[in-house]
C-alpha cells in the first residue's frame, strides 16, 4: 500500500525502542571514536557524534537527540576511557544534536558546554520549542494511526491488510516511546560561547572553528588535526541537507573555507556514516556552486527560476546526494534553486 510505505519508510518503527539498536560506536583514529547510525536504520533521523580521548579529559561533539540516547553515549564512552568528560561541543542548536545535554552535565558537574554565541541564545530561546514541536509532531501521527486502526482504513479510504495492521503497531510503539523520550528533556544551554576559533587548555592539536553562517547562524566544526579528522555538523548530510534555518549562499561559503584548510580533514558529517575520503563534502559543494551558476546569466543578473532549471544539469551532482528517491530529489533541487535565488 503506497500511503502506508511512504509513512513507514520515515518510521524505523524497530530502531528507535533501544538506542543500542539506532547507533554504534566506532573506533575511526586512534583516541577518536565516531557513533554513526547502523545498517537500515535512517541517516536522516538520527545525528552523529564524535568522542575525542586527549591526555587529560574527553571531549564529545553532539549529545543525540534525548537523555536515553546520551546515556548510550556515555555509556560507550566509559567503556572507551575512565577519563572525565571535560568538555561537549554542540555544533549548533537543533534538537536532534543537543537534547543529551542534561546527561552530561549531571554526570561530570565540572563540564564545559561548547557553542557558538548564536548557537546558545537559539538554545536558550527556542530549544524547548523545537522539542514541543517535535512531540506535537508525534502526537498527530499516533492520532492518526489510532483512527487509521480502529476503523480499518486510512482517511483516504485503502484497507488495512494484515500487514498494514502490523507495521502500524510498529509505529505506534515506537512514536509512543519516542515521546516518552522527549519528555524527559532539560534545556541544559552551553557554558562557554565561541565566536571564531576555540581549543580545549593544553590541547593544541583539537581545534573548534566557526566557518561562518551556513547551516544555521552559528555552526561550528570540530578538527582533530593530529588526526586528520573531525566533525562538520549539519553543514553536510548523507542525503538532502536542510536549509530551513540557515542559507545556500552560507553553507557554499562556509564549504569552501573547509575546502581551504591545509591539509583538510576527513568530516563526519551530521547524518550519515564515517567518511572514506572528501567526495560526499566536495559533491555536495560542487552542486551548491552549480545552483549559484545556473541562476547567473553571463551579465551578472539573476536568470528566472525555469531559466535556471534548464541551466542546471542537476543529475550531474546526484551522486552526492545518496539515497534519495527521484520525487525527492527533483523536489529538494527546485527548493534550493529557490531559496538561493531568495537570498539574493
Amino acid at each position: 500500500m503506497r500511503t502506508l510505505l511512504l509513512l513507514l519508510v520515515s518510521a524505523s518503527a524497530l530502531a528507535a525502542q533501544d538506542p543500542s539498536a539506532v547507533w554504534s560506536v566506532q573506533e575511526w583514529r586512534p583516541g577518536v571514536h565516531a557513533s554513526v547510525v547502523r545498517d537500515g536504520v535512517p541517516w536522516a533521523q538520527y545525528a552523529t557524534s564524535l568522542i575525542v580521548v586527549g591526555d587529560d579529559g574527553v571531549l564529545v561533539v553532539d549529545t543525540r537527540d534525548t537523555p536515553r540516547a546520551a546515556l548510550d553515549l556515555l555509556a560507550h564512552v566509559r567503556r572507551i576511557t575512565d577519563r572525565p568528560v571535560r568538555w561537549v561541543v554542540n555544533t549548533h542548536w537543533h534538537w536532534d544534536h543537543m537534547g543529551g545535554n542534561q546527561v552530561f552535565a549531571d554526570s561530570f558537574p565540572d563540564v564545559e558546554i561548547v557553542a557558538h554565541a548564536e548557537t546558545a541564545r537559539r538554545i536558550r530561546e527556542d530549544g524547548a520549542a523545537r522539542f514541543a514541536e517535535e512531540t506535537q509532531r508525534l502526537e498527530a501521527r499516533v492520532e492518526r494511526l489510532e483512527r487509521w486502526q480502529a476503523q480499518g482504513r486510512t482517511d483516504d479510504g485503502q484497507v488495512l491488510a494484515d500487514d498494514d495492521r502490523a507495521q502500524i503497531t510498529a509505529v505506534l510503539a515506537r512514536d509512543r516511546k519516542r515521546i516518552q523520550d522527549l519528555s524527559a528533556v532539560r534545556i541544559v544551554p552551553p557554558t562557554l560561547e565561541v565566536t571564531e576559533a576555540w581549543s580545549p587548555p593544553g590541547w593544541p592539536e583539537l581545534r573548534v572553528l566557526h566557518p561562518g553562517p551556513a547551516h544555521t547562524d552559528g555552526d561550528l566544526v570540530v578538527l582533530v588535526t593530529d588526526q586528520g579528522v573531525g566533525a562538520i555538523g549539519d553543514l553536510i548530510e548523507h542525503g538532502l541537507p536542510w536549509f530551513g534555518d540557515g542559507t545556500v549562499r552560507g553553507t557554499a561559503q562556509a564549504l569552501a573555507r573547509i575546502d581551504a584548510l591545509d591539509p583538510t580533514p576527513l568530516l563526519l558529517p551530521g547524518h550519515g556514516p564515517i567518511p572514506t575520503d572528501h567526495a560526499l563534502r566536495r559533491g555536495q559543494r560542487a552542486f551548491l556552486d552549480a545552483v549559484d551558476a545556473a541562476l547567473r546569466a553571463p551579465d551578472g543578473s539573476w536568470r528566472s527560476l525555469e531559466e535556471a532549471r534548464a541551466a542546471l544539469d542537476a543529475d550531474a551532482h546526484r551522486g552526492a546526494f545518496p539515497d534519495i528517491s527521484d520525487a525527492a530529489w527533483a523536489e529538494w533541487v527546485d527548493s534550493v534553486l529557490e531559496q538561493r535565488r531568495g537570498e539574493g
